[in-house]
């Protein structure tokens, strides 16, 4: 009995002493420095660090400690926290460096995403390249992204939307949706958006003045390809200034409509 209660004591003095030395300083990280920042504050990256790995309470093992902060997960939470930041990495010079290293990549602006249309008068947030919107525009409304694209709806919680940052525009769809715009611009007819109505349907405006009614699984190149038919049909080949919208929906079948003229439509056997 009295060498199991020996072993306990033993145990409990050895869990006490690796706790007490976790907190020493020479184990724990003393300084941060953040690089690759501009659109976020290095001094606010450094604060939510110190914050996050200071906690006000005391645990058993110091979680600053060089050992045992766990890089991975603070990099994600840093990504978590900053929208801005696409990707971060952690590091320290040498194995017993209380010196933490943070090197950031921001993410590029591509286009927007706006509540409405009509981007001059409505809330717009910067969007990147996946579909993810992670800023708003500033105070001046400028904008960084490459192109000039805006894309509204499509969002999980338009119907009570707060601030839209955080999420992604048309997630499940957002890859077909790009490349048929760019399958439109590469026909010269430069797109300059989308606008999801709901989980079937979305609308494509163009800069002729006119848009694109699109059904969700349909394949870029054939509603680009349909679309080019009956662009260049009799028709419309003089008509084209007129056009409200083209609908290209429903397979070979593509309905059209002039402006102030009843609803036409165009069968073309030709269109797989």
């Amino acid at each position: 009995m009295w060498l199991g209660i020996g072993i306990v004591i033993a145990l409990c003095c050895l869990v006490w002493t690796v706790s007490y030395l976790s907190y020493l300083p020479r184990y724990n990280v003393e300084t941060i420095t953040v690089a690759g920042a501009s659109h976020v504050a290095p001094s606010a990256v450094t604060a939510f660090v110190d914050s996050t790995i200071h906690p006000l309470s005391h645990p058993f093992f110091s979680p600053s400690n060089i050992f045992l902060y766990h890089p991975a997960a603070l990099a994600a939470a840093i990504s978590t926290r900053f929208p801005w930041i696409l990707s971060t990495k952690i590091s320290r010079d040498s194995l017993l460096s209380t010196h933490v290293s943070i090197a950031l990549v921001e993410r590029s602006s591509f286009a927007l995403w706006c509540q409405s249309p009509s981007a001059s008068s409505t809330p717009c947030y910067e969007m990147d390249t996946s579909g993810l919107i992670f800023a708003p525009i500033d105070a001046q409304g400028n904008i960084t992204r490459a192109t000039s694209y805006i894309f509204t709806g499509g969002l999980p919680t338009q119907a009570d939307l707060a601030s839209p940052i955080g999420d992604v525009f048309a997630a499940q769809h957002f890859a077909d949706v790009l490349s048929l715009l760019q399958y439109l611009a590469l026909d010269g007819l430069s797109p300059t958006g989308a606008n999801i109505l709901n989980d079937t349907d979305y609308t494509v405006p163009l800069s002729g003045g006119y848009y694109l009614k699109i059904s969700f699984g349909q394949h870029a190149e054939v509603v680009a390809k349909n679309l080019q038919l009956i662009l260049s049909s009799d028709a419309l080949k003089n008509t084209r200034n007129q056009l409200l919208y083209v609908d290209l929906r429903f397979g070979d079948r593509v309905y059209y409509k002039l402006k102030g003229t009843p609803l036409t439509g165009n069968q073309s056997n030709t269109v797989q």
